[in-house]
């Protein structure tokens, strides 16, 4: 839903896929979003004129914050001035730290309780540095495994972001919420003897969208689910396919030449028709879908579109996930976004197939209860008493391959002259003669149903992806730029520094400003010298 707030924030908030989240935002004004952010320089080692070598870990590298608030989460080291090595640990629960503001708010840095963060480095000697950052163990060892963490998640919430974009059908009624939700992050940056080496680690990325068009699908779609129900009542009335073929029901029966009955007042009507339609609107539209590729989740119910980023990468053949990517590998290229787009669509595409599976497999789950009166004529003194009853489904009574066959029980009773007679040769023709009324006029009436789901649902789905794919390939675009396992200077020589970032996320990549706002997570950097002789 629409942000109220626009703070830049780091928190702890519940989700609407319920995971708590270590969220990073931007307060921004809408209309005005590049020019109205206080940008300020990217931080930089801060090591005595005379160190050979530095070392910085740093947990939030961005030219958002001022740099006090950067050294709070930063180790810093230099081979003369203070070799190291140096490690801060936050064992976060409730550190607050006011952060720069727009000039009308009060945002808060609250680290929250995500876990044991640390920052760390080492610089021995005028050869040697170390650094590093994010879920750390002693010596700046990095304790993240591969894949889903138990740690929060960091989330840059870009909600506000979009009324700002200018992308064409863009509206709080197609998307509505727009975040990054990155897993628990590290990095680690070393040079030694003029050997660079340096790794990361990043649980999981992901995108989460909230769109009311998609959620407002369920209402649409059951609207259509409640119309085949007026379809199958309307069927079974006085005027209706089935009501109307059942009361041309004429059934005269002689019993041993004693009783003649004749069929009348002859009823149709379903059970369970309602109940079964409630559970095809519960399993199907209030559920999740998704794409082959498991790429994109879609909760029909709230409109919320999850994309697993790590699908987009996992061409790795190493480690099928985030890490162990080349450097400075870019998640959102044109390429991925289509893969995305391709991937939502193929997610509300599966709506129509299992709602088609499910309203047959419904209609095999209603009850058609055809009931049958009986009027006697004595030829001697008779006395008649009950009802033939038909139970079936419809695909029973039209004859499908497979459904279960109709089955007749009766309450009939006939006594002549005090004496009870068999009712087994009244209820078998009555039986046959409904079955061959009904058969025909239940087999289109099936037919016609079932074959007018599939096209009444793609009528219903195909609006919205027409509008929502185009306008989520330019928001996805336009929005932010990813960037796992960014390196700078790789090749970094005799006193040059070499920094490494396990993510980095480029607000309005494309913004014509140079003042692009950018945050790092996980970030070390390292200086020194090549040999001891220079």
């Amino acid at each position: 839903m629409p942000k109220t707030e626009n703070s830049l924030n780091v928190k702890n908030q519940s989700k609407r896929n319920g995971k708590r989240s270590f969220s990073v935002s931007r307060r921004l004004v809408a209309g005005a979003v590049a020019s109205s952010l206080v940008i300020l320089p990217a931080t930089s080692a801060f090591a005595a004129p005379a160190d050979n070598s530095e070392a910085i870990g740093q947990l939030i590298d961005t030219n958002l914050l001022k740099q006090d608030l950067l050294d709070a989460v930063k180790s810093t080291a230099g081979d003369i001035s203070d070799p190291g090595p140096n490690q801060k640990k936050l064992a976060l629960g409730g550190i607050e730290l006011p952060l720069i503001s727009n000039g009308t708010n009060n945002g808060l840095l609250d680290l929250g309780s995500v876990g044991l963060l640390s920052s760390y480095a080492a610089a021995p000697n005028a050869q040697t540095a170390k650094a590093a950052a994010g879920v750390l163990g002693e010596n700046g060892i990095i304790k993240i495994g591969s894949g889903t963490s138990p740690y929060d998640n960091a989330t840059i919430d870009l909600t506000r972001l979009l009324t700002g974009l200018g992308v064409s059908g863009l509206s709080n009624k197609v998307l509505d919420e727009f975040e990054l939700s990155l897993g628990a992050v590290a990095s680690t940056a070393s040079k030694s003897n003029g050997k660079i080496t340096s790794d990361y680690k990043l649980a999981d990325a992901e995108l989460n969208i909230g769109s009311p068009l998609v959620a407002n699908l369920t209402k649409t779609l059951g609207k259509s689910v409640n119309g085949i129900g007026s379809t199958l009542n309307t069927a079974v009335g006085t005027k209706g396919v089935l009501g109307s073929a059942v009361n041309a029901l004429n059934v005269n029966v002689n019993v041993l030449g004693l009783v003649k009955l004749k069929t009348s007042d002859v009823s149709i009507g379903i059970n369970g028709l309602d109940k079964a339609l409630d559970v095809v609107v519960k399993d199907v539209l209030q559920g999740t879908v998704k794409d082959k590729n498991g790429l994109v989740k879609i909760d029909l119910k709230t409109g919320d579109i999850n994309v697993d980023l790590a699908k987009l990468v996992k061409n790795n053949p190493k480690t099928g996930d985030l890490n162990g990517l080349a450097p400075n590998t870019e998640v959102l290229t044109a390429a991925t976004i289509s893969k995305i787009t391709d991937g939502v669509a193929q997610a509300l595409g599966t709506v129509v197939a299992d709602l088609n599976t499910a309203l047959k497999k419904a209609l095999n789950s209603v009850e058609l209860v055809i009931t049958v009166k009986a009027n006697a004529k004595a030829l001697l003194l008779a006395k008649v008493n009950g009802d033939v009853v038909i139970k079936s489904t419809l695909g029973g009574l039209a004859g499908v391959k497979g459904a279960a066959a109709p089955k007749a029980t009766t309450t009939l009773t006939v006594k002549v002259l005090g004496i009870k007679l068999s009712v087994g040769k009244i209820v078998e023709p009555i039986l046959n003669a409904v079955l061959k009324l009904v058969k025909a006029p239940a087999g289109l009436l099936l037919n016609d149903v079932l074959g007018s789901v599939e096209p009444t649902l793609t009528k219903v789905v195909n609006p919205v992806l027409k509008t929502l794919d185009p306008v989520l390939e330019k928001v996805i675009s336009k929005a932010l730029k990813v960037t796992i396992n960014e390196q700078k200077n790789p090749k970094a020589t005799d006193n040059e520094s070499f920094t490494v970032s396990a993510v980095t996320v480029t607000l309005l990549p494309n913004a014509n400003t140079s003042n692009t706002a950018k945050v790092s997570l996980a970030t070390s950097t390292v200086r020194a010298k090549d040999n001891a002789s220079k």
